[in-house]
């Protein structure tokens, strides 16, 4: 009974990680990754924001899958 218990929870947790999504933004550095290398890795963002300074934000989000939204100012 307990192994059967232990298979359960384990199988449970497993399911549990397939659904997770992760737009894998590793490896980028403030300041030098530029808005071209941001759109090859990523795709295109979900929305621009034009910022005050004449910047945009970039949002790339992860939802309703996920539970993330990255912004990202570029400019």
């Amino acid at each position: 009974m307990r192994n059967l218990i232990t298979t359960f929870f384990s199988a449970l947790l497993l399911l549990g990680g397939v659904g997770c999504t992760h737009l894998g933004t590793s490896g980028f550095a403030a300041g030098r990754t530029t808005e071209a290398e941001l759109r090859a890795r990523l795709g295109a963002p979900d929305m621009v924001w034009a910022e005050p300074d004449g910047g945009r934000l970039l949002e790339f989000s992860g939802q309703p899958s996920g539970t993330f939204c990255y912004m990202i100012a570029v400019g």
